[in-house]
Formats: C-alpha cells, sequence, structure tokens
C-alpha cells in the first residue's frame, strides 16, 4: 500500500489478485423491506434516486445493494463504508457519463467493478482488469418467443434440446448472462447484436468469445460464477486473465 501526494491510499494489487485475477461478492436482496442501517450508508444523491423510484422493491434492491458495495469495498480498502464513492466511467461508445460502466471515485484505484442484480440477490466483480458480470434468478420464460433476438442457431439448439421447464430456461439464462458479463466488461451494454455472440454455454467450463464493438475485435474469457440454487450468474475477463474468481458471501 502506497499514498499519494493527495493523501488517499492506493493499494498493491499483487497480494490480492495473486491467486486469482477477480473478486466475487454475492449478497441476498430481501423483500419488502430494506435495512434502515444500509440506506444510511448511501450519499445524498443515492437517497434522491430513491426517493424518485414509484416501487418499494426497487428502493430495496437499490438500497441494499449499494450498501453491499460499500461493505465488500470496505474490508479491501481498509476505509469505512460510507468513504466508497461509486460513480461511472464515460460510455466507450457515445462518451456519455450517464450510462457508462461503474468506477470506484473514492478511494482512488485502477481497478474496475461490476455489478448486477436480479430479484432476490446481488453481485459485484472487483479486478485489476476490465470487468463484467451478470445474474439473473432461474424462472419460468418462454424461451420459443424469446431466443431469436438473442441466440445463435448453435446457442438455440442446443437450449431447445433441453427439457421444457427449468432446465431449458435454466440454459437459456446462461447464455443470455454470458454475453451480458462480456458487454458490461467492454462498457457499452445491450448496444449490440446478440446473436453475434456466441456463449458455447453447452460445453463445459469456459469460453472465448470476441465481440467486434468500438471499431476493433476483442476476446473475453467468460465462466459461469458459483451462485446459490435458483440463481445463474456469469464473469467476463480479458482473454488471458484465467484464473478462477474467488467468490465469497457478504
Amino acid at each position: 500500500m502506497t499514498t499519494t501526494h493527495t493523501g488517499i491510499e492506493q493499494h498493491d494489487s499483487a497480494p490480492l489478485f495473486e491467486t486469482t485475477d477477480a473478486l466475487v461478492w454475492w449478497w441476498r436482496i430481501p423483500t419488502g423491506r430494506y435495512c434502515e442501517r444500509d440506506r444510511g450508508l448511501l450519499d445524498s444523491a443515492e437517497l434522491n434516486r430513491v426517493q424518485q423510484m414509484k416501487s418499494t422493491q426497487a428502493q430495496v434492491e437499490f438500497i441494499t445493494c449499494r450498501a453491499a458495495v460499500r461493505k465488500a469495498l470496505s474490508g479491501v480498502f481498509h476505509v469505512p463504508a460510507t468513504d466508497i464513492s461509486i460513480g461511472r466511467n464515460p460510455c466507450p461508445g457515445c462518451g456519455s457519463a450517464e450510462h457508462g460502466p461503474p468506477a470506484l471515485r473514492h478511494p482512488a484505484t485502477p481497478w474496475s467493478i461490476s455489478l448486477a442484480h436480479t430479484s432476490g440477490l446481488g453481485v459485484l466483480a472487483l479486478s485489476p482488469f476490465q470487468v463484467g458480470i451478470d445474474v439473473e434468478r432461474i424462472r419460468e420464460l418462454d424461451v420459443e418467443q424469446l431466443d431469436a433476438p438473442v441466440l445463435t442457431p448453435a446457442e438455440r439448439r442446443a437450449v431447445r434440446a433441453m427439457p421444457e421447464g427449468p432446465s431449458r430456461a435454466t440454459a437459456f439464462l446462461r447464455c443470455w448472462t454470458r454475453k451480458e458479463a462480456v458487454l458490461k466488461a467492454v462498457g457499452i451494454g445491450i448496444t449490440t447484436d446478440l446473436t453475434a455472440l456466441e456463449t458455447r454455454s453447452w460445453a463445459p467450463g469456459p469460453a472465448h468469445i470476441t465481440l467486434s464493438a468500438l471499431g476493433s475485435p476483442t476476446t473475453w474469457r467468460v465462466a459461469d460464477v458459483l451462485a446459490p440454487a435458483g440463481w445463474t450468474a456469469a464473469l467476463a475477463l480479458p482473454r488471458g486473465a484465467e484464473r478462477p474468481p474467488s467468490v465469497r458471501r457478504l
């Protein structure tokens, strides 16, 4: 750990990432009511955003997830959770800071973060590389109505080969989370043709996905992340970052 001329501590990535290329946390999101202690960790801009939400459950999810991110990163950076500041980097596609990828504003760090949540569960990834993470609750889906704009022909054959019901929905959502994780690692979100991304989710182990966006192709290593039963999650890192993530429950 070193201290810059601004007095902000910057942490050496070697000890933290000497055995893994990413840290991943997951946490439960309650239904219907948030914790007041969690609400107290949010900054004024986030609290204003909460006030504008019409859905109580949306407020619960936002408060719980922002508080969880602060608590996880507080342990990494050894600062109070209220000192963690979360912002956004400019969108690589259009330059807007309104919908760019999330970023740590304080403490100052070169590390990247990615976060996602779905019904009942939130996830956070921290890495010295560009990183993307996504999670989905496994639920009943009309896959045949959803797969055309999402899946490649090979993915569609693999998904439709699964029995109808939870198995087919899980197969579809594995493809979805892998694609979303890659797009979040790039920093552009779902602004490209999803059928151009081949996830090879039917094969065991990680897959390498090449994305042609922002003028040049990039290749990403994407793999499933250990998540509680009832959810599926995926993590994307640049090709060459081959070590599995360290997954922790918050």
